[in-house]
């Protein structure tokens, strides 16, 4: 809690926010997460998360009203679970991430190149 009341009065420094960033991640605390993204963002490596941490993350944003946020954070998830040979699962993260926002040319090139499969 003193992390976050760090960051919500603007004293978090880059290694307060990493700190708090990697906390929220390991308690698996998407709402918090989704709540502080737009301060904690440049600390987290969405790319690498675990595809249900990265999904949940995604909804949390959405739900929030980041739909900018949201999308990128699907077409992330959409990515690994395309890396991983999981097209069914990749094509709803894609259509969610487009839907969020169509301008993502991540989820755009990815619904494509999954229904030329």
């Amino acid at each position: 809690k003193l992390l976050i009341k760090e960051l919500e009065t603007g004293e978090a420094v880059a290694a307060t926010k990493s700190e708090l960033a990697h906390l929220l991640i390991v308690e698996r605390a998407v709402d918090t997460l989704a709540e502080h993204f737009e301060d904690l963002h440049s600390c987290l490596d969405v790319d690498n998360f675990e595809a249900a941490l990265a999904s949940s993350l995604a909804d949390a944003l959405a739900k929030r009203g980041n739909l900018v946020h949201a999308a990128s954070v699907a077409a992330a998830t959409a990515k690994a679970f395309e890396d991983s040979g999981n097209e069914n699962e990749a094509v709803e993260a894609f259509l969610k991430a487009f839907q969020w926002d169509d301008s993502n040319q991540i989820a755009e090139d990815g619904m494509k190149r999954l229904a030329a499969a």
